[in-house]
């Protein structure tokens, strides 16, 4: 028997072997990616959720502002006047209680998504190495070209920019 015969199962084998397992790195690498891309969503909500609290924040000072100092607003009663500055300062401090709520929210997602992002890298650089090593004539131009897509078709986020140069 010839060696070369039997290599050539044992090389087809070890091909299988290396697709299946790039398979496997290549479904969780979309997994993690898609993970990133919620989280991301989120941290857009939480950032829209502290422009309005902001923006209420700013108004309701200003309106603090206008009927303490403001002398056409002398003539309103002095309880009507006590009653508007306290649902102002009620307004203020709810929005700034939601905005540094928010923002401790947000330093949490961000830490997350380091975390994600560094795993995606690392499932990245293996499915990187690993698919150097298939033997594109053995596995066959269209299993080739699947691989390909599959790794096209992460979602790349622009923290992840650096992932593209893998395919």
């Amino acid at each position: 028997m010839d060696i070369q015969q039997v290599r050539k199962p044992i090389t087809t084998y070890r091909n299988k072997e290396l697709i299946s397992e790039i398979e496997k790195l290549i479904d969780l690498a979309s997994e993690v990616s898609d993970h990133i891309k919620n989280i991301d969503d989120q941290l857009f909500k939480i950032r829209v959720n502290q422009l309005i609290s902001i923006f209420f924040m700013y108004i309701s000072a200003g309106g603090f502002a206008y009927m303490t100092l403001s002398y056409s607003m002398r003539h309103i009663q002095y309880a009507l006047r006590i009653g508007i500055l306290i649902a102002l300062f009620l307004i203020m401090f709810i929005s700034l209680s939601n905005f540094i709520t928010r923002r401790m929210e947000r330093l949490r997602i961000k830490e997350e998504i380091e975390t994600e992002t560094r795993v995606l890298n690392k499932l990245i650089d293996m499915i990187s190495s690993l698919k150097e090593n298939i033997n594109k004539e053995k596995v066959g131009v269209v299993q080739y070209a699947i691989i390909e897509m599959k790794i096209n078709r992460i979602k790349f986020s622009p923290r992840n920019r650096e992932l593209e140069s893998i395919t």
